[in-house]
């Protein structure tokens, strides 16, 4: 029928022409791009730990992170600040074992082994390949946190009272404990703030003078491979008895297990005490309660027994920073690091925390430093922390050097000491 044949005909050329112009509107919609713009990127928090015992630079580093908005706008950091470094650890164990630990979170070098699979390694980034130290410091050949400052260590004391009682800079341990009891004979003042009510403080003496004492910055690692590495005649027991000396020369006022930290720090900074030893971390904090250097100055700990021994200056690298494996945005936190230690934040980062370069061609600009340094013919030795090995001898026999300083202030003896130490060492390592 051609009246059917026509219908037909018609109607496929209606739903071609149909077709063509839904082809062509969508085409049209397709090439129409004056509504849209690029896709905006999801907010992000990256979230930073640290430590610090001094406000003003807690409130500086959160004003400072701010900034990186100027490089990812849509990514905001959000500082979470201890004011001690155990309270901090403790929190970031915690934290580890439930596997919710921040983006981003500092460490100090003997606490890297404790959460070397908590963070990724960064071996290969530009920004850990600029750092002086960093390789130094690596876990298993793997390099998981950047450390941030390098905090030589100091004996500071008020020049007024060094002038006044005609008392020079000394040269070695005799002549530090004989400068002491000057300034305990003439009592004016406290001669030596140590603060061994909290412990920690005797680090200058208990940790670190066995140390310097062995002229090997590997000692610790070394320690492991020895069956009585506390013995006569090793660094621990000769370091051990010199501060035993220094302990019992009576230069610390009448009660030292009485007087904390903050009561030290207080003593010192009001002119009561001669002397406090503490690496420059402490010049902050000085700085902070007095308002200025002028009776400040400071001297390395001069450990040896006469002048012609070599005098090694420890030098504590800190504030590791590294990145948590648990973060979703380790791409922004990658980002942060990068941007976190360019040369220009990074110099900022040294005038506001007083410390001392680990970066090259960076160099600090501390004035009170550079004049110390400049004085001296002592020569950088850096605090490396124990193997895993010493780590977990050190770990079985509970050893704690800290506590060991409050044990000698309360009359325990080096030889005591010693020959506990030894043989729970030989017992942990199966000897």
């Amino acid at each position: 029928m051609i009246w059917t044949h026509n219908l037909r005909v018609k109607t496929f050329i209606l739903l071609l022409l149909i077709l063509s112009f839904v082809l062509i509107s969508c085409e049209s919609n397709n090439n129409d791009t004056t509504n849209i713009g690029p896709e905006e990127p999801f907010p992000v928090t990256l979230k930073m730990a640290i430590w610090n015992s001094d406000p003003k630079f807690i409130a500086y580093m959160n004003e400072k992170t701010k900034a990186f908005q100027e490089v990812l706008p849509h990514v905001t950091v959000e500082v979470e600040a201890f004011l001690s470094d155990s309270d901090y650890l403790q929190s970031m164990r915690v934290r580890s074992a439930a596997s919710q630990l921040p983006d981003l979170f500092e460490l100090k070098p003997n606490w890297l082994q404790l959460f070397e699979h908590d963070l990724i390694p960064l071996n290969e980034f530009e920004v850990t390949k600029r750092n002086n130290i960093a390789e130094r410091f690596a876990v298993n050949e793997k390099i998981i946190a950047i450390p941030t400052s390098l905090q030589p260590e100091w004996v500071y004391y008020h020049p007024s009272v060094f002038d006044r009682l005609q008392l020079e800079i000394p040269q070695t341990w005799s002549e530090f404990i004989t400068v002491l009891q000057a300034i305990n004979e003439d009592g004016a003042v406290i001669p030596l703030a140590l603060g061994a009510k909290d412990e920690w403080p005797t680090y200058p003496f208990n940790e670190f003078l066995p140390h310097l004492l062995s002229g090997n910055e590997t000692y610790l690692s070394d320690m492991a491979k020895q069956s009585m590495p506390f013995g006569e005649e090793t660094p621990f027991y000769t370091g051990y008895k010199k501060v035993a000396k220094l302990y019992h020369a009576d230069i610390m006022g009448p009660d030292p297990l009485s007087v904390g930290w903050n009561d030290a720090v207080e003593l010192f900074t009001s002119g009561d005490a001669a002397v406090l030893a503490a690496g420059q971390w402490f010049l902050p904090l000085y700085l902070a309660e007095t308002g200025g250097l002028e009776d400040l100055d400071a001297f390395p700990l001069p450990y040896r027994d006469n002048e012609n021994e070599p005098l090694r200056q420890m030098s504590f690298a800190d504030h590791f920073l590294g990145i948590s494996q648990e973060s979703l945005h380790q791409e922004e936190a990658e980002t942060f690091l990068t941007w976190y230690f360019s040369p220009e934040n990074y110099k900022d980062y040294l005038d506001n925390a007083m410390s001392e370069s680990v970066f090259r061609e960076i160099s600090s600009t501390n004035a009170f430093t550079r004049k110390i340094i400049s004085q001296t013919d002592a020569t950088q030795f850096i605090y490396l922390p124990g193997d895993e090995q010493y780590t977990r001898l050190s770990n079985a026999i509970q050893l704690d050097v800290k506590t060991l300083g409050q044990d000698m202030l309360v009359g325990r003896s080096v030889d005591q000491i010693a020959t506990q130490l030894n043989e729970r060492w030989k017992k942990a390592k199966g000897e």
